[in-house]
Order: structure tokens, then sequence, then C-alpha cells
């Protein structure tokens, strides 16, 4: 349920909590079907990149005067090249995208589901799972992307706190290479 709600919600705090909330749904589905390692590196990852969403968009929130509405922070990748660098790679590393955090677990989970010798419904549930991540997280990155004329607001944000972006900058890091330290 919260895969479906984050596919038609277009609050980005709320997008971003539903998204989380899905994970730990598929956290819970690899734990009962008796794997908790790999639902412990799940948890690792995903945390990762995770805490990375929600600093970039904490950010944009803060900048923004407290707009959360996606259509209307479109742009913002525009004044702040460096922070859209870090939520679309963050957000790839969400969908699994391949050699970041996110597809050594995703991978893992998938794998082992389409392996074990478990009910059909629970390995449905996780590949429908894993696909409701990625048409969020894609709808996220074109909704992001559209070139349409952003607020006011957006195009005048131009100060990024240097230590800010030290610590998304750790953060992503982590986003690229972690899952394959950890694997």
């Amino acid at each position: 349920m919260s895969g479906m709600g984050a596919v038609f919600e277009i609050d980005i705090k709320k997008i971003i909590a539903l998204s989380t909330l899905r994970q730990l749904g598929l956290m819970i589905i690899v734990l009962s079907a008796g794997i908790k390692e790999l639902a412990f590196f799940h948890l690792i990852t995903h945390a990762i990149f995770k805490s990375t969403l929600f600093m970039c968009a904490g950010f944009i929130i803060h900048r923004v005067g407290g707009f959360q509405d996606s259509r209307y922070i479109r742009g913002f990748s525009l004044s702040r090249p460096v922070l859209g660098v870090f939520l679309r790679g963050t957000n790839l590393a969400l969908c699994g995208f391949p050699f970041l955090a996110g597809f050594y677990s995703k991978d893992a989970r998938l794998e082992f589901m389409f392996r074990s010798r478990e009910n059909f419904f629970l390995v449905f549930m996780v590949v429908i799972g894993t696909g409701l991540t990625v048409a969020y997280r894609f709808r996220v990155l074109y909704l992001r992307s559209l070139a349409v004329r952003s607020s006011k607001i957006v195009r005048e944000v131009r100060d990024v706190d240097r230590v800010f972006l030290k610590r998304v900058r750790a953060l992503f890091r982590g986003t690229i290479v972690r899952g394959f330290l950890i694997y």
C-alpha cells in the first residue's frame, strides 16, 4: 500500500517516507523467509542512501521556504548542480541501478526469493514491491528533470553550506561503494 501511495504522491517528504515504509515491508518479507543476514544487509545499504535523500530533500524544503510539492520545486538541480547529482545518483541507487549500493541488496533479495521454495504469493509481493520502488523513484526523477519554468524562489537559491555538502558527499560515497564493500 505504501508503494502505491508513493507512486501517486506529490509531496517530497511523503514520497521518501512512503518509500522507506515500503523498503521496511520488503525487509520484513525477507525476515519472514528466514534470511536475517540479507534483511540486515538491505537495512544497512538502504539506510545509507535514504539518509542522503532525506538530507537533500530537507535542504531543498528549507531553502525554498517550506514548499514540499514536487511540482513547484523543479529546476533546483539547475541552480545547484552538485545537489542534483547527489539526488539523481541516490535515486538510481534506490532503484537498484547496477553497481550502486542498492543493486547489491536488491539483487541478492530477488535472487534468494526466486531460488527459494517460498510461497508464490511471497515471491510475487517482493517482485511487485521492487517494481513499485523503481516506478516511484523514476517518477521523482521525471518530475525533477522537467524543463518547466520553476518558481522564483527556487531559481534564486544559490547558497549551499560547505559543511552540509561535506556530509552529503560522504553519504553519497557510501551510496556508490557501500554495497560492494559489504557484499
